[in-house]
């Protein structure tokens, strides 16, 4: 049995726990490339199955403010796709930040400063049927 490991290959009997990390080093960071741009780009969630980015950026053509944005890539050795604005009801003119996916998929978590709150930023969960539709929120 194979896992994928930040782009590396390995053996079952080459995978340890957690503690045994302890005090092992990072690797050099790597840019992600394609979903970056000159603006600001935060919150990163990774799919479990590595396919999936979700992650919050104010770059021109947003709603307002931050917005969550989605990217796609065919492998864990592809390039990230052009990454897509959620859009509403997800984004609003307020910042809305900081995505988290529930394990099935059907549930996105995340920040908003939109009105109706309890002031400031306060969480919210939007629902879809579809875990594979990004854009069904």
């Amino acid at each position: 049995m194979y896992k994928i490991f930040a782009g590396v290959l390995l053996t079952v009997a080459s995978i340890t726990i957690a503690s045994d990390f302890r005090n092992s080093e990072w690797s050099e960071p790597v840019n992600l490339g394609s979903i970056n741009s000159p603006f600001n780009e935060q919150n990163i969630f990774l799919t479990k199955d590595q396919l999936t980015i979700y992650f919050t950026s104010d770059r021109p053509g947003g709603f307002g403010g931050l917005d969550i944005y989605v990217s796609h890539r065919a492998s864990v050795y592809s390039a990230w796709q052009t990454p897509m604005n959620l859009g509403p009801p997800v984004n609003t003119a307020t910042n809305d930040f900081g995505p988290n996916l529930s394990i099935d998929g059907h549930l996105l978590f995340f920040a908003s400063a939109r009105p109706g709150g309890f002031g400031g930023a306060d969480i919210y969960v939007s629902h879809r049927d579809d875990p594979n539709d990004h854009f069904a929120w």
